[in-house]
């Protein structure tokens, strides 16, 4: 009696586990931090400008990383993600 209790608790939990996990990784996949959701609220003229930005200071460092000593840069989340939005797909979607 105990070993037919033990089987039916553990084909719930197996059955409980396969009815809820596509669930859980649709919500994972089809979740939007807050910083991704804001980007898109950035009209395209805004979005364009951030993203030459940080092509333009990507750019700059490159030549600073090959021609000098030292080197820094600082990029704003905005700049790198309207350069996610805007150019990575367009330019560089063979590389991914």
């Amino acid at each position: 009696m105990r070993q037919i209790k033990r089987r039916w608790i553990i084909l719930g939990a197996v059955v409980f586990v396969l009815s809820t996990a596509p669930v859980g990784v649709w919500l994972l996949l089809s979740y939007q931090p807050e910083f991704y959701r804001n980007v898109a609220k950035l009209s395209p003229e805004q979005r364009q400008s951030e993203s030459r930005k940080f092509a333009a200071q990507s750019l700059q460092l490159r030549n600073d990383i090959v021609n000098e000593a030292h080197w820094e840069a600082a990029f704003t989340d905005d700049e790198v993600n309207a350069w996610l939005a805007e150019d990575l797909l367009t330019h560089f979607a063979d590389q991914i």
